[in-house]
């Protein structure tokens, strides 16, 4: 089971206070942790004022994410695609302004939300937050 737009912008919101990442530079910044799918499929789900996201804001109700990466080619994210990564690989692309319906939809089409994939130095940090079924706005 996916679910509906308004758990998903609720588990967004509290996921991406729980995990951070540092940059080149020694600059820290919260990030959502790729998602993995029932199938073994994942892929990055992003949202911050540094994002290709709607609104562009840290915190928000967000109508639009970036989506990034995905393990494989994912048809229903074609549209969607970085103009600068249309040579590129699907798998190594980056997609601006993904309406939450069509990441639902691709969450759907990979057998649902299976947990997060985490570096093993961070495995356990979001176990709180297994399903994004138990978190809504």
């Amino acid at each position: 089971m996916v679910p509906d737009t308004d758990q998903f912008r609720g588990f967004l919101a509290v996921s991406h206070s729980l995990y951070r990442i540092t940059l080149l530079g020694g600059f820290s910044r919260q990030v959502i942790p790729p998602i993995k799918c029932k199938d073994g499929f994942n892929f990055s789900v992003q949202a911050s004022d540094h994002h290709y996201c709607f609104p562009r804001a840290d915190k928000a109700t967000w109508t639009h994410l970036e989506v990034g990466f995905p393990s494989q080619d994912e048809p229903l994210l074609s549209d969607f695609r970085d103009a600068s990564d249309v040579d590129a690989p699907m798998t190594d692309s980056v997609f601006s302004l993904v309406p939450i319906r069509v990441v639902l939809a691709v969450m759907n089409a990979h057998g649902g939300f299976a947990g997060f994939v985490l570096p093993d130095s961070k495995k356990g940090l979001l176990d709180g937050i297994s399903s994004p079924h138990r978190h809504s706005n």
